[in-house]
């Protein structure tokens, strides 16, 4: 705000008309305003705030009483200010409420407040040129351009005499407001919400991080069945692995003794089932034997039939019989022999035996492929096992395969998670960072634009001082000329009134009715048009002048900002700071943008740790357990061998040998039932 002219009249002390020409006082940038006590002095700012707002700070506001008590009747109470704030002329003029004399009769009437605005120069944007008469349309385009109210341009630019302590005494919220709207603390306002809002966002961010780390927790709490502690570390979770490691060797120790007493009870077993099948042949046995004493009267009375019948036949049938009984002997030696040659080549030697021994030795055979029943059972188990044991060498293969796999992949997982955790940090600070650079940025732009326009706002001030000392110049020759003009129109006004005179008439002047020698007008007389013309131009001049000096105030202010802004800083040092910001903002600007993605991509590759992990560990667990059943499968199959081994002897298998036992036991049972008949036929013939 710059004040220009001030105008009182019957204002405080004041009971004429005064004007106070501030742009002449402030020519050479600084002036005083001194006086004695009681002198006005701080009347005159009272007009400067009354012309502004109104009302006057301290006690003194009430305008009732700012009429001069000494001014005349009918001179008005008025104060007109012209000012410039932001670039803008204007004319305030106003007039407070106050009571006067009547014009007629006595007594006293009120004269009401007035105000009104004019615009000496354009408007602001948005606004009109006309002229603004109400005074709270007033207040509000004063307090608009200034930026406060009366209240805080009282407490700041006219703090009253006496009422600096209670400024000093208020509460930090007024001050607060007071100060943050004159300074235009809003940008850290901005800041201040800017790092607020960051510091929730991080707050969020690390919130949920705890959740999934409350989570995890949780998991591994329930997997290891311990209850979840509320501040878990990673103390905590060094024990909890460290007992489950114990566990782990605690719980292969017990495995090793289940599967030995596993295997002893497996070999219990075994020694029970060729017990059992032992005892179920020797009852075998004995039930046949038991048969056999039981059979044993009847085949007594097969046998006496049989010997009656043979001596019956023998008495009747003697001729006939003989010559029978020589075929059948012939016959019976041939079966013999037949039934030799098929023992001898099952590989039975004792062909020599009697009827009794071979019968036995059949009996023994028979009994022996017995014995081999379970063996045979045995054996086919055994090809069971062996199907189950390939499969098993394929799953557990697979699973060594996979688990290889899921190794690889895990092995570089650790360095990338903490590798997109750092991107993803590092996202983070630029997003922090981003909107900082951007304001320097933004500042440097605009240094730049203030840089690049400094010659030219030198130009602009050169050609501004020129105009302005021509429009001085030139106001100056206006004004000498009205002046000269006015000296030298007095020097002839009795030559003018001279020309006013009628004989007989009075002389306004003397009042004498004869005019012996009239004054007569010079050749250089000059008349009242041609002063009027001369004052007017004068006013124009001037007002020229007034313009070229706001418009050489405005480009020494325009200038001199853009100058303390840039300092002494040159157009290139600029530009490449600026390039270099420019280029970290963007840098900066590509790492934030990748915030989110990065974020979701630390996730992932969590969640494909766990994933890969929970894999391992089921291929883990099916190989051992497919290992431990092969082992144990492996054992009985090597233990089954060697019993089928020693069983089957020199044939393919135990199968093989048990149908050789039963066929040779059949070919014996051959053997004797031939050399019987050969023993019958021969006695038959010999009793002949």
């Amino acid at each position: 705000m710059r004040l220009h002219r001030l105008e009182v009249c019957a204002f405080g002390p004041y009971a004429t008309r005064q004007v106070v020409d501030f742009d002449a006082l402030g020519a050479d940038g600084l002036f005083l305003l001194h006086g004695d006590t009681g002198a006005g002095k701080t009347t005159l700012l009272d007009a400067v705030a009354f012309a502004l707002f109104g009302t006057v700070p301290g006690a003194r506001a009430d305008a009732r009483r700012l009429r001069c008590d000494l001014a005349q009747a009918d001179l008005p109470t008025e104060v007109v200010l012209d000012l410039t704030v932001q670039g803008h002329r204007l004319r305030i003029q106003r007039s407070p409420e106050y009571e006067r004399p009547k014009r007629r009769g006595t007594g006293y009437t009120k004269q009401q407040a007035k105000a009104s605005l004019t615009w000496l120069t354009p408007p602001p944007d948005g606004g009109t040129a006309e002229a603004v008469t109400r005074s709270d349309e007033v207040a509000r385009v004063v307090e608009r351009l200034l930026g406060m109210n009366a209240h805080q341009f009282f407490q700041v630019v006219l703090l009253p005499q006496g009422e600096f302590a209670r400024f000093l005494r208020a509460d930090t919220r007024e001050r607060a407001e007071l100060l943050e709207r004159l300074f235009g603390t809003e940008r850290f306002a901005a800041v201040e919400r800017w790092f607020s809002d960051l510091r929730r966002k991080r707050r969020a961010e690390l919130d949920a991080r705890r959740a999934g780390v409350r989570d995890w927790v949780a998991r591994l709490a329930q997997v290891a069945g311990v209850e979840a502690p509320e501040n878990a570390d990673r103390a905590w979770a060094a024990e909890l692995r460290a007992k489950a490691e114990a566990d782990v060797a605690t719980s292969r120790a017990a495995e090793k003794e289940a599967r030995t007493a596993w295997e002893a009870a497996r070999q219990r077993l075994q020694d029970r089932r060729t017990e059992d099948d032992r005892v179920r042949r020797v009852r075998a046995a004995h039930a046949r034997l038991a048969e056999w004493e039981r059979n044993e009267p009847q085949r007594a009375r097969w046998r006496a039939e049989l010997e009656s019948a043979r001596r019956a036949a023998t008495v009747a049938e003697l001729s006939a019989g003989t010559r029978v009984g020589d075929a059948e002997y012939e016959r019976a030696l041939a079966e013999e022999s037949v039934a030799e040659s098929e023992c001898r080549e099952l590989g039975f030697t004792e062909v020599q035996l009697d009827v009794d021994g071979v019968r036995r030795r059949a009996g023994e055979l028979r009994e022996e492929a017995g014995g081999l029943i379970g063996l045979v059972e045995q054996a086919r188990r055994q090809e069971t096992d062996r199907r189950r044991v390939a499969h098993l060498d394929e799953a557990i293969a697979y699973d060594s395969e996979r688990i290889a796999v899921i190794q690889s992949k895990l092995d570089g997982l650790p360095e990338r998670v903490a590798e997109l955790t750092t991107q993803r940090e590092l996202a983070i600070e630029a997003e922090a960072r981003l909107g900082g650079i951007e304001a320097r940025e933004e500042q440097l732009t605009a240094l730049l634009r203030a840089a690049e326009a400094l010659p030219e706002l030198d130009r602009a001030l050169v050609e501004a001082r020129e105009v302005e000392v021509a429009a001085t110049a030139a106001h100056n020759e206006a004004r000498s000329a009205l002046l000269d003009l006015r000296e030298r129109r007095l020097a002839g006004m009795a030559a003018e009134l001279a020309r006013e005179l009628v004989d007989g008439e009075g002389c306004p002047v003397c009042g004498s009715e004869s005019h012996p020698a009239p004054a007569v007008a010079t050749a250089d007389a000059v008349s009242e048009e041609a002063e009027r013309a001369a004052a007017e131009r004068e006013v124009e001049a001037d007002r020229r002048r007034e313009a070229a000096r706001v418009a050489r105030y405005e480009a020494e202010r325009s200038r001199d900002t853009a100058a303390e802004r840039v300092g002494d800083r040159g157009v290139d040092d600029v530009a490449e700071e600026l390039s270099q910001v420019r280029a970290e903002r963007a840098r900066i600007a590509e790492h934030a943008q990748r915030s989110a993605s990065l974020a979701a991509a630390v996730r992932a590759a969590q969640e494909e740790e766990q994933r890969l992990l929970e894999e391992r560990a089921s291929h883990e667990r099916s190989q051992g357990e497919n290992s431990a059943e092969r082992a144990v499968l492996v054992q009985s199959i090597e233990e089954r061998a060697r019993a089928l081994d020693e069983a089957r002897e020199e044939f393919p298998d135990v199968a093989a040998r048990r149908d050789h036992l039963l066929s040779l036991g059949a070919a014996l049972d051959r053997l004797a039932d031939a050399r019987a008949a050969v023993a019958v036929a021969r006695q038959q013939r010999d009793e002949r």
